[in-house]
């Protein structure tokens, strides 16, 4: 992990957050004659990009003109090179690659990776004859899902000509899963790096470090690196440091990469290889000293725009946009026309409150209401992102009898599970274990149920050293009291501490309701571990929807409802290019007033009555056979 070269602040930009005021800039793009036209994306576009990487040119006329969005990397050719036979080596897996006798300069590689890969700390070497190699690069290599899934496929390295590459694949990610490799030339230069600043949030504090969570651009710009600056500490000195970058998806955090912040560096880099990520931050993580003061930066890929202009003249470019399909056309051997962006000028969107609504809301009585509570000045029409309160036992379990309303009508919404989780610290109690010696028993006070668990994190203090233990996870699942006690999973934990670093491991649980657990180790000759600290992470549920403005609510609780089916269209497209704005539930509201207090049989029970009443009423007041007229 070492800092790049040139300035870190360079054309350093403040990250663009979501914001309760939808805005849309123009930037001014100034074309010299008629052709095809290109235009570097600086910071301020790059930033301003949204998730569907959408962009919209206007000519001087105001009339929409054709254009399409570039990666730097993707314009160098690319060829497919020959993959060797897997070889096993100490630590690691090595894949040799064959470009050929006197290959041309090339500067990175892409792979095609299977669905699931997750392999942290890949180093990449290179060779003249094959026997003696190189250091070129380290990276990481994953793919969490398939298609347009979470993936970084790509390893940079400074432009050479080696004729042999080689792969040392970690071991921890078991056997390489490599279906093709492609070489790549080199991109063509480009200015200064395009730097967004990250307004990084405190996420905690663990024993020996510190935790901030680091909101991401949107997709479509790229992240390259993760750039960092740290101030000597109060003795003047810089220590060295431990960092874990980790992302989060389906309810649970996922290490990207770690690494060390050597002693005495007051900056580095950290690569990520131009991932669009799908998540809305990383978990940044740092151990070794007392919390620094850190700033913090995105490096994003270079991009540039493209299109075919007929005059010469001021065009404009419009960001975010909706994604549209455009392929304005490249003959071989053109010279294109290069234009620079002009600084931006920020113009409202205001997609109102009708964008937000359709039909009328059922006439039910629903078990639960809560209003939700915005930002100050949140647009009518806005994309937000509402986490939902604890809904077991009050709404059905596929959660079809879930509502948005507003002003007596339903809002259209997506719900699901977000992809960060809630994570909470669970007390550990050491208690003895059943069966004499040679094992320890340590109860966990999992406290209320909030939202599905996922995977249950163990760290021991340094001052526990190097150790072995098999340690098994018991716990009764369900929701029936008494349910037996059983093994849910069990691990091998191998502990070789590396400083400041403390070792971990983790449990990924069945996702069903825990209702207890404890840990079960077998110590043998050793003595129990002194401590360890225990964390439980669950998924929690989200709706993702348009602000419907003042007076919206969330209702749950008609097991007599199906689930709707709603048009989405105008959400995904307001998602496209704007970030969701977090809003609240609020207190949960009493549902006196009207019918609503009534259950269903004490409303059967209260007609009833009425009408018996009814009746009497009539007999008395109608006369009876033989009475005179």
């Amino acid at each position: 992990m070492r800092p790049a070269p040139g300035p870190v602040f360079a054309l350093a930009l403040l990250a663009a957050a979501p914001v309760a005021a939808l805005e849309r800039a123009r930037f001014a793009i100034d074309v010299p004659r008629p052709g095809l036209v290109t235009a570097e994306l600086d910071a301020a576009a790059l930033a301003r990009l949204g998730d569907g990487g959408g962009i919209e040119v206007l000519a001087p006329d105001g009339a929409r003109v054709d254009a399409e969005r570039l990666l730097a990397g993707e314009e160098a050719p690319c060829r497919a090179v020959a993959v060797g036979e897997v070889a096993r080596a100490a630590g690691s897996w090595e894949l040799e690659l064959d470009l050929g006798a006197d290959p041309p300069p090339h500067a990175a590689l892409r792979f095609e990776l299977d669905a699931t890969v997750l392999a942290s700390g890949c180093e990449l070497e290179g060779s003249a004859d094959g026997r003696s190699w190189q250091p070129l690069a380290r990276g990481d290599l994953f793919r969490l899902g398939e298609g347009s899934g979470l993936a970084r496929t790509r390893i940079e390295y400074p432009s050479s000509r080696w004729p042999r590459l080689r792969l040392r694949w970690p071991e921890a990610a078991g056997v390489p899963r490599v279906r093709a490799v492609e070489v790549c030339a080199p991109e063509e230069a480009t200015g200064p790096a395009a730097l967004v600043e990250i307004a990084a949030e405190p996420a905690g504090e663990e024993r020996g470090g510190a935790r901030w969570r680091l909101p991401l651009p949107s997709r479509a710009a790229r992240v390259r690196a993760l750039r960092l600056a740290r101030a000597p500490g109060a003795d003047g000195g810089l220590a060295r440091l431990a960092w874990r970058l980790e992302l989060a998806q389906d309810g649970a955090w996922h290490e990207l990469s770690h690494g060390v912040w050597p002693a005495g560096e007051e900056l580095a880099r950290v690569a990520l290889g131009d991932v669009a990520f799908l998540g809305p931050a990383l978990r940044l993580t740092l151990w070794g000293a007392a919390a620094p003061a850190l700033h913090l930066q995105w490096e994003l890929a270079p991009q540039r725009i493209r299109f075919r202009a007929v005059s010469a003249g001021r065009f404009a470019l419009l960001l975010p946009a909706a994604p549209r399909r455009a392929e304005p056309s490249a003959p071989a051997g053109v010279e294109p026309v290069r234009a620079a962006l002009g600084a931006p000028v920020v113009e409202p969107v205001s997609p109102g409150r009708e964008a937000a609504l359709a039909s009328a809301a059922p006439a039910r009585r629903f078990a639960a209401r809560w209003r939700l509570e915005a930002p100050a000045g949140l647009a009518p029409g806005a994309p937000v992102v509402l986490a939902l309160p604890a809904l077991d036992g009050v709404a059905s379990a596929d959660r079809a009898d879930v509502r948005l309303v507003a002003a007596g009508r339903l809002v259209p919404a997506r719900l699901g599970t977000a992809a960060e989780p809630e994570v909470r610290v669970v007390p550990p109690t050491r208690a003895p274990a059943a069966g004499g010696g040679g094992r320890s028993r340590i109860g966990l006070a999992l406290g209320e149920r909030r939202g599905r668990p996922t995977v249950l994190r163990l760290r021991a203090p340094l001052e526990a050293g190097a150790f072995r233990r098999e340690v098994a996870l018991v716990g009764r699942l369900g929701p029936a009291a008494g349910a037996p006690e059983a093994t849910l999973s069990r691990l091998r934990w191998e502990c070789a501490p590396d400083p400041p670093r403390p070792c971990e491991t983790s449990f990924r649980l069945p996702g069903a309701e825990l209702r207890e657990a404890a840990l079960e180790l077998e110590d043998g000759d050793a003595a129990p571990l002194p401590s360890l600290d225990v964390e439980l992470e669950s998924a929690r549920e989200e709706a993702v929807f348009l602000w419907p403005g003042e007076g919206a609510e969330l209702v749950a609780g008609a097991p007599e409802l199906e689930a709707p089916r709603f048009d989405l269209a105008r959400l995904d497209e307001a998602l496209a290019q704007f970030s969701p704005v977090a809003v609240r539930a609020g207190a949960r509201l009493a549902t006196s007033g009207g019918l609503e207090r009534w259950s269903r049989p004490l409303l059967a029970v209260a007609v009833a009555a009425v009408a018996i009443a009814l009746l009497a009423l009539l007999r008395r007041l109608l006369p009876g056979p033989g009475a005179p007229g």
